[in-house]
């Protein structure tokens, strides 16, 4: 599960399907070290699957539209 505990407070990484362009294969799929993000089309935003995301943040820094959310 995605969530991070710092101090009493936990935290998910989300996708801001707002802040994502949805016109290209998503390149934060080869970034990411556990194989969770992932796209249905090349046209749609990413989307994380949760149970197999350890919560790195590898792709907060990869791209703007991962995020993290309380």
């Amino acid at each position: 599960m995605n969530i991070q505990k710092r101090g009493k407070m936990q935290k998910k990484i989300v996708v801001k399907k707002n802040m994502c362009p949805q016109n290209h294969s998503c390149p934060v799929i080869n970034v990411c070290p556990t194989g969770a993000v992932q796209q249905s089309t090349p046209f749609s935003a990413p989307e994380i699957d949760e149970s197999k995301c350890t919560n790195c943040g590898i792709c907060t820094k990869a791209c703007f539209a991962f995020q993290y959310h309380r």
